[in-house]
């Protein structure tokens, strides 16, 4: 698959912009959404292979005619085996494409997108981009360097603003759902022990270690659900994440 130049944080606006002017709500989700929040573009900037975003299904008719009068063809095949809950867009003569997700995030673990589509003015929330990564069972370095990124240069908090992980609302999810937390828990034990492969210089890393401390005791500490503690009894004696073929980017 061929690589995405820069250009496509500017056709990723141009896309939003169009949804915009449409009354229609569109983000920017994947590994492009990270670039945007990322402050420390060394790190964190790689290719992309594709534009990722996230829409509501109930306008799914007029985001599919934004991105199709901006030169794009509908994959319908796409539309039809998900039942609508995500499409696929390309250009003729590119491998490249644009992926949009319709309420959910659907990978292993379920994210719910339609009350969260506006805390950001052009992303999913960070705290939803940052759990999209951290659910993901089989992180791989440009998932690890998102998560660093993330935990590095954006605040902790406890509510839902913009630019701002909010850590309850992580812990809250996890909470609810023994596979999401085994999962997320995980990958912050990985992240805890890869760190220090990174090169961050002394301050970057002591930070990153703060806020791998402070998520990991709010899912610990939080509240779990009677559906949690039922669930756990049975551990992982039987599958608790869906299986699928690749993750958002």
């Amino acid at each position: 698959m061929s690589e995405v130049s820069h250009m496509d944080i500017t056709e990723a606006k141009r896309l939003l912009l169009a949804a915009k002017e449409k009354g229609v709500i569109l983000r920017l989700a994947g590994g492009l959404a990270f670039q945007v929040h990322c402050k420390k573009m060394a790190f964190c900037e790689r290719s992309h292979v594709d534009i990722d975003l996230a829409g509501l299904s109930k306008q799914s008719a007029q985001i599919a005619g934004i991105i199709k009068g901006l030169g794009y063809v509908e994959n319908t095949g796409m539309t039809m085996a998900t039942g609508g809950k995500r499409m696929l867009f390309g250009k003729l003569g590119s491998k490249d494409h644009v992926d949009v997700f319709l309420d959910n995030l659907d990978f292993e673990h379920v994210i719910k997108l339609q009350e969260r589509l506006e805390i950001e003015e052009s992303t999913l929330s960070v705290s939803d981009l940052l759990l999209s990564k951290l659910s993901i069972s089989r992180l791989n370095d440009k998932d690890i360097r998102d998560i660093i990124t993330f935990l590095n240069d954006l605040p902790l908090g406890d509510q839902d603003l913009p630019d701002t992980i909010n850590i309850d609302y992580i812990a809250r999810l996890c909470s609810r759902s023994w596979g999401l937390y085994h999962d997320v828990l995980e990958s912050v034990a990985k992240c805890f022990d890869i760190l220090g492969s990174y090169g961050l210089n002394l301050v970057d890393n002591e930070h990153v270690l703060q806020t791998l401390s402070a998520l990991r005791n709010a899912m610990v500490e939080s509240k779990k659900t009677t559906r949690w503690k039922i669930r756990s009894l049975v551990g992982e004696r039987i599958p608790w994440r869906r299986t699928v073929d690749n993750q958002i980017g």
